[in-house]
This record gives C-alpha cells, sequence and structure tokens, in this order.
C-alpha cells in the first residue's frame, strides 16, 4: 500500500462519506468523537504501538469527508408541495440544461423564479425537470436556449416513489441530481418563450451537441445512431428497452455506455491530430481536448474518471515520472466526491470505478499466470482480453446483481465479440462524422457500413440473450451480500491464502463459498410465505391490477392496470414485481372487463408466455377492441373461458364467479357493469373483487346472491366512483375494510368524496393505492393481517 498513498486518502474521504449517509451524526456528537479519537490517538503514541501523524491525518481526512457531505447535505432538494400531483400550475423561470430531442418528447431543466400552484404563490428557487409531449416538436426544440426564459403551464408533480415492492424511486433518483420535480407539458403552446438570451459557454456546448446528434441521424439508421447517441454523446434514451435487457442478459451492458474505451479512442485521435507539434504542445492540446469532451458528454462519472486518469498519465509521462493506475484513480474519486459526495451512491461511479480498481488489482496476477502458459502468444492475447472482462466482472458484480438483478453466465464469451465490435463502431462513428462534416457522401458511406456493424453486433447480442440459461436472475441481492462478497475476494487475494497449498486453496474456496451463501441468508426476510394466502394490490396508477399467491404456490392476476405509448404497466410495473417474487407463471389471469386501464398491461405479459389461462366477459363481436382482443388471445395460442357462476378451487381456497357474462340479463349490461365479479374464500376469510361494476350490477349481484356476498375485504367498484358502492350493497357485503384503487390526483377524480363519506358512516376501514401504494394482505384461513411491505429493507419476496 506504500505505493498507493493517494487510495488511502480516498478510502478515508470515503468512508466519511458513508458515514455521514447512514449514520445521524450532529456537530456535538461529531465533536466528541473527535476529542476521544484524537485522545486515544496521543494515548497509543505515547504507548509507542502506532504513528500519532498518520493517524491524525487520516482521521482529519474522514472528518472532511463527513462534514463535507454534511454540509452539502443541508442544501439537499426534496419536492415541497404537500400533493403529489397540482394540475394547472403556471410557472416562470429560466432554463438551465437541454436533454437531446426525443421521438415523443422534450425535456429541459428549469430554476423558478416563481410559481402558480393550488391558487398559492411560491418564490422559492426550484429546480424541475420539464417534459413536453406533443407531436411536431422540432420547432419547438429548435428556439430552445440554456437561459432563455420561459412561461410554462402544465401539471406540477412528484416523480414516481417506490409504490410496489422492489420498484425504483425515481423521485429519489431524481433529488440526488439536484431536481425538486417533474413539470409536464401536453400542449407545445403551454411554453412560451419570454425572451432570446441565452448563457454563452453552456450553449455553446449545446449547440455542438445538438449538431453531433444531427449529423448521427442524418448519416446512420434508426439503430446505429440510437447507439452513437449512446456512445458519443451519452444520451442512451434512443436505445430500447428490449435492446437494453437484452445487453443486459448478455452481460455486455457497459458496452452501452461512455467508458475508458472510448476517452482512449478520443485522446489517440487528438494525439494523431497534433503528432507534428513539440511533446509539450501536442501534449497540452490533447488534455484540453479529453476536457473539452468531458463536457460534451455532461460528464458521467465513467468519462470523468477515465479523462482524469488519461490526463494524470499524459502529465506524469510530461514531467518524466513514473503512471500508477491506482494513484491516478484515487485523483479521480476524490474530485467526483469533492464537487458532490452523492455521486458516491449512483451506479455509474460505483460500476466505473469498481471496473477499473479490479482490473488494476488483478490483471497483473492473471497475467503472470497466463505469461507462465506454454500456449503460442495468439492465444495469449486471447486470454489476457478475457481477463479483463473477468477482472471487470469480479469489481462489479455486487452492484450488477444489486441494480440489475441478472448473472450473466456468458459474459466472458459475449465480451470477447462485443468489445471488438463496439471498438470498431466508436471510430467508423467519429470518422463518419468528421468526414460528412467536409463532404455529405463520405458521411453516408461509413454510415451505412457502421449500420452493417450495428445490425451485427444486435444479432450477436440477442443470440447470447436467447441461449438457455445465458443469465440467471438473483433476486434482492443486499449491501450486506455485497460487502461479504468483497470480504471473501479480498482473503482469496491476501498473502495468507497466496502461501496455501494447491489443495488447501481449493478446499478454502469451497468453504468460502458455501459460508458465503449460508451467511449471505440471515439479513433475508420473506414477505410471501408457505401455505398461507397472500394478496398484492398492486398500485398501476389509475387503474386495477391484483395478483394472489395461493396456499399451494399457485398465482393468479385480477387485471393488468394500463398501457400507453408513454408507459405500459405490464412490462414496467407487473413483470419487474414478478420477478421480484420469483415468479415466472401466472396461472390465471382474470380480466373483469375491456377497458383499457383493466387489461391492456396484460398484453406484455401475453406475449412473453407468463400467463397460462384467461377469465374474461364473454366477446361482443360488435364492439372493435373486445374482437380485436380475442384475435389477440388466438394468435398468441392462450387458453380463454367465458365468466360464468361457478366456482374453482385452488389448494384450499375456492373462488367463486358471480358474474355469468353469458346469460340474457348481463348481457343488457354495458362494459362496466358485465365486469367480472369474483369472491375469494379461504377459511373463515373472504375476499370481493368486483370490477368497475356499478349500481345496475350491485342490484343484480344483491337480487341472486343476498347475503352470500358478505366478505371481510371489498375491493370497491370503479375505483371508488360514486356510480358504485350503493349503500345497498355494502350492506349485503358489510366489509370490514375497503380497498380503492386509483391513480395519484387522477382526472376523474376517483375516489368520490361521496363515497369516502359513505364508507366512514357505515364505520368501513378503508385504504387507497393512491395514498399507500401498494397494499398486501396475508390470510392464514383464520386470520388476515396488513403487511407493513415499506419497512422489508432487503427481503426475499418468495421461498
Amino acid at each position: 500500500m506504500n505505493r498507493y498513498p493517494l487510495i488511502k486518502f480516498a478510502l478515508f474521504f470515503i468512508i466519511g462519506i458513508i458515514f455521514s449517509k447512514y449514520f445521524n451524526s450532529s456537530i456535538p456528537v461529531l465533536f466528541i468523537s473527535s476529542a476521544v479519537t484524537i485522545s486515544l490517538s496521543i494515548l497509543l503514541a505515547w504507548l509507542k504501538k502506532f504513528n500519532l501523524s498518520v493517524i491524525l491525518v487520516y482521521f482529519i481526512i474522514f472528518v472532511a469527508g463527513l462534514t463535507y457531505s454534511e454540509v452539502r447535505n443541508l442544501r439537499s432538494v426534496s419536492y415541497p408541495f404537500e400533493d403529489p400531483k397540482i394540475n394547472n400550475a403556471l410557472l416562470f423561470g429560466e432554463i438551465t440544461d437541454i436533454d437531446l430531442i426525443q421521438n415523443d418528447r422534450i425535456s429541459f431543466k428549469v430554476r423558478t423564479d416563481s410559481l402558480f400552484a393550488n391558487k398559492e404563490y411560491y418564490s422559492s428557487e426550484l429546480i424541475l425537470l420539464t417534459r413536453v409531449f406533443d407531436k411536431n416538436l422540432s420547432r419547438t426544440f429548435e428556439k430552445l436556449k440554456i437561459g432563455t426564459k420561459v412561461i410554462l403551464k402544465g401539471t406540477l408533480q412528484k416523480g414516481r416513489e417506490t409504490r410496489n415492492p422492489g420498484e425504483f424511486n425515481y423521485q429519489k433518483y431524481l433529488e440526488s441530481e439536484g431536481i425538486n420535480g417533474l413539470f409536464n407539458i401536453y400542449r407545445k403552446s403551454d411554453l412560451k418563450i419570454v425572451d432570446d438570451q441565452s448563457n454563452f459557454f453552456p450553449q455553446f456546448i449545446f449547440e455542438l451537441r445538438k449538431g453531433i446528434d444531427e449529423k448521427l441521424s442524418r448519416f446512420h439508421n434508426k439503430e446505429t445512431y440510437g447507439l452513437l447517441r449512446g456512445l458519443l454523446l451519452a444520451d442512451r434514451k434512443l436505445i430500447d428497452y428490449e435492446t437494453r435487457e437484452e445487453f443486459i442478459n448478455s452481460g455486455v451492458v457497459h458496452a452501452l455506455a461512455v467508458s475508458g474505451l472510448h476517452v482512449g479512442y478520443i485522446m489517440l485521435i487528438f494525439l494523431i491530430l497534433f503528432n507534428r507539434t513539440n511533446i509539450i504542445l501536442r501534449i497540452s492540446l490533447t488534455i484540453i481536448g479529453l476536457l473539452f469532451f468531458l463536457l460534451l458528454t455532461n460528464s458521467p462519472a465513467s468519462v470523468f474518471r477515465a479523462s482524469v486518469m488519461s490526463i494524470t498519465g499524459l502529465s506524469v509521462f510530461l514531467l518524466n515520472r513514473e503512471y500508477n493506475g491506482i494513484n491516478a484513480l484515487s485523483i479521480a474519486a476524490f474530485i467526483i466526491l469533492l464537487i458532490n459526495p452523492n455521486d458516491l451512491f449512483t451506479p455509474g461511479f460505483q460500476l466505473s470505478f469498481s471496473a477499473v480498481a479490479a482490473i488494476l488489482i488483478l490483471m497483473p496476477r492473471f497475467s503472470k499466470r497466463i505469461e507462465k502458459l506454454k500456449l503460442k502468444k495468439f492465444y495469449k492475447q486471447i486470454l489476457l482480453f478475457a481477463s479483463v472482462s473477468i477482472a471487470a466482472q469480479i469489481g462489479t458484480l455486487p452492484f450488477t446483481l444489486f441494480y440489475f438483478g441478472k448473472l450473466s453466465v456468458i459474459a466472458i464469451f459475449a465480451n470477447i465479440i462485443v468489445i471488438p465490435l463496439v471498438g470498431l463502431i466508436l471510430p467508423l462513428g467519429i470518422v463518419s462524422l468528421i468526414l460528412g462534416s467536409f463532404t455529405p457522401w463520405f458521411g453516408f458511406i461509413y454510415g451505412a457500413a457502421n449500420n452493417m456493424l450495428v445490425t451485427l453486433l444486435f444479432n450477436f447480442v440477442g443470440l447470447f440473450s436467447n441461449i438457455p440459461l445465458a443469465f440467471l436472475d438473483v433476486i434482492n441481492f443486499s449491501i450486506y451480500d455485497g460487502i461479504l462478497f468483497y470480504i471473501v475476494i479480498g482473503f482469496i487475494l491476501s498473502k495468507t491464502f497466496y502461501g496455501f497449498r494447491l489443495s488447501i486453496k481449493f478446499i478454502v474456496i469451497l468453504l468460502l463459498i458455501i459460508n458465503y451463501f449460508l451467511y449471505s441468508k440471515f439479513d433475508d426476510k420473506s414477505i410471501i410465505k408457505e401455505n398461507l394466502l397472500t394478496l398484492i394490490y398492486i398500485d398501476v396508477d389509475q387503474g386495477d391490477a391484483f395478483l394472489i399467491n395461493f396456499p399451494n404456490g399457485k398465482t393468479a392476476l385480477i387485471d393488468a392496470g394500463n398501457a400507453t405509448k408513454y408507459f405500459d404497466t405490464g412490462k414496467h410495473i407487473i413483470h419487474p414485481l414478478l420477478k421480484q417474487l420469483k415468479i415466472d407463471k401466472i396461472d390465471y389471469a382474470f380480466i373483469s372487463h375491456l377497458d383499457a386501464d383493466h387489461y391492456l398491461g396484460i398484453h406484455y405479459l401475453i406475449e412473453n408466455g407468463i400467463i397460462d389461462t384467461v377469465y374474461k366477459p364473454v366477446t361482443d363481436l360488435s364492439v372493435r377492441k373486445e374482437k380485436e382482443f380475442l384475435n389477440f388471445l388466438t394468435e398468441q395460442r392462450t387458453v380463454y373461458r367465458y365468466y360464468h357462476q361457478n366456482i374453482l378451487s385452488i389448494g384450499n381456497t375456492s373462488l367463486y364467479f358471480l358474474s355469468d357474462t353469458t346469460d340474457f340479463v348481463s348481457k343488457r349490461f354495458d362494459s362496466n357493469n358485465k365486469s367480472g365479479v369474483i369472491k375469494l374464500i379461504h377459511g373463515d376469510n373472504s375476499f370481493l373483487f368486483t370490477g368497475d361494476a356499478e349500481i345496475p350490477s350491485e342490484r343484480y349481484l344483491v337480487n341472486k346472491f343476498g347475503k352470500f356476498l358478505d366478505s371481510d375485504v371489498l375491493k370497491l367498484g370503479h375505483h371508488g366512483s360514486k356510480t358504485s358502492s350503493s349503500e345497498r350493497f355494502l350492506d349485503f357485503v358489510a366489509p370490514e375494510v375497503g380497498i380503492i384503487s386509483a391513480g395519484i390526483e387522477n382526472r376523474f377524480n376517483h375516489p368520490s368524496d361521496i363515497i369516502l363519506q359513505r364508507l366512514e358512516q357505515m364505520d368501513i376501514n378503508y385504504k387507497r393505492t393512491d395514498k399507500s401504494g401498494a397494499i398486501i394482505i396475508q390470510s392464514d384461513g383464520e386470520n388476515y393481517k396488513f403487511i407493513d411491505w415499506r419497512n422489508f429493507d432487503t427481503f426475499t419476496l418468495s421461498n
């Protein structure tokens, strides 16, 4: 460690930042702990156990990291309003940053001067991520400048928080980026530019980014354009969800990010361009070029790290000093954390630095082993290349499992093909930009060649990701699991382990692996348990979706929420939740009726082979969407059945279908009143699901079933609308608890105040997904209880 003095400083600074985040430290506590530590250090120094000056230096660095993080966090941002969503808000402010245009939106940050919302005036400064959703946004985008004053009318809202178990907290991410909340505009006419002023340098960089983006779009097809936009401009928004998933499954998602590989190419290009100048000028201009590229990419952690390390390497070469990668990496980390200590807790920082640190630590060991092998040079080069991938995989494994929940089995082999391909695509993209700027013909020629390479790349990645067992789902990998992993790796790399005989090493590694899996289970907690009935009322915004895990392990889904071109509930909420629960198959899917907010989300689940059997109302062939859905089920070869009054026994539970959509009375109902109504009985506990059934359907149910409707828990009809939940119906159901599934501040004003007052008057407790997020109930057949899933910090949702 004496060769790497800077890493000690960086580590103690990092420990201070971590201490600040995870331990509530106040100034008095800090002073007391400092006094105790200094006193202990003096005592140890007096006893000649430690070097006092060294201890004090490290302690000062630790306190500096802690204090600096505390001071920075005093300025931390949050969403300041009580209402999570405020319609018709009016904002006056200044554009501080602009994203590159997307297919269906433009996004930019606004610093507010004043804000009028909920009939109140706010003058405090906020940073809001503003998104404009409309058609033909190109002209509007061209008018925007960094520094321009604007007046905006739209919806002010909080970013989506963790509304369901295991879900990504978007609001927390926004706050980590210094953004208070979102401001959505749905008509471009609601964006008014007050003046044409701009901030020169930020606008200059943005115009360059925009110009490069336009040329990339002009010279390449859609797929190549999206990839190069990510590789050169650090904007991956045009890379579609399916492609990113394939890269994750193949273990090569890092290839989509701007990284050290790209910085290396940029440095090489500048060195070649300035080859005829003297060494001092050439390196100086190259450093300026790297800094310019850093600004051009909006300074993501990976580019910052690679740029600092490259600049350090060029500087020590110029000064005729020895370059040390560990020290350069430490400098990069220290500078980034000085700018923003919270970057330590971002995936980009963690993945980038852990990968490079592992390569710097492990590659010398791998290289020595490979050099001893009696192989041809070509094969040794392949092994060295594979070793770099292995080292990076080891270093990033805990973070990969924590953020993506997948362990790619074929990552090493995929990297051997993918990285060289990206290594060709990137410089070819740069060449097409440079030559195309002078002669468009060259841009199209090189662009066409790149299109072929990208097609080849995507085909390879798609092939790798679809190989059986190409990746394993690793659910809820925790921070503690990651720490334990690094402890095991540290021991394997230690001198103690190095001194063991080969047979002893094998036994020790085997024992370490066994103990790792045993200890990693200690912090696992389970929500879903065997032999219990678990019901999850999923928060899908304005819609319905309810997941049932039966005591015998079978699963059912009642409705699946909505799907639009902006957001697919099946893809982005239900499927990730199923993965968290380790549920591969839905045995029974019950579609209450064919309103968009109840059934469109199931398309994605059916297309991906997750749904076994679908139950639905009888098809009315005169209604286009019903005919299309029936055709869809037929094309997907999905088994479907119509609701009629019967009983479905699953384990020791019974599902009673109370709606018969084939009888004469039901056929006269409208779509809402044709909703499939299901009563679930588990021992002494019962649960009633009513879809969007309204008063006519409720009247029919009361007349036909009377007291059989009595249930412990009622899912209120039509999201708590006043057209449902009549007093007579509630009298017969007599629920202890009512569940209302509705979106936050939805445009229908669900649930109705009339219904809420009725529930209170009838002494019926109620819970709302728009207030609570997902609602989870567990029943053992005698009693049922609500599960406070938010208190599960790290948990395994199923056994």
